[in-house]
């Protein structure tokens, strides 16, 4: 366990970019409300898959962990839910015309 593998640095980065990320969010909170901020924080891990998929040529994703991925959040069942209903109030808005 205390053993050199040479991630040391990599880890010590991976938490200074964690801890700016809740600076990040301190900060926002301060132009926004914590509701919308909270819809950002949940929409990190999905986000993230999404671009590893597209910018990671060895990062692919199967069908059954992009399901994971967005709904392992709390709110992100709910979140995608009401999106799914939004869209489709918006189409029918827009099939209307």
């Amino acid at each position: 366990m205390f053993q050199s593998d040479g991630t040391l640095l990599a880890g010590v980065a991976a938490g200074l970019l964690f801890a700016f990320e809740f600076v990040l969010i301190y900060g926002g909170l301060a132009h926004t409300n914590a509701s919308r901020m909270s819809v950002f924080v949940y929409l990190a891990p999905p986000l993230t898959a999404l671009g590893l998929h597209f910018f990671v040529a060895g990062e692919r994703l199967r069908a059954l962990q992009w399901g994971v991925a967005f709904l392992s959040e709390p709110l992100s069942a709910r979140f995608a839910f009401a999106a799914a209903l939004i869209a489709a109030g918006i189409a029918l808005v827009n099939l209307r015309r």
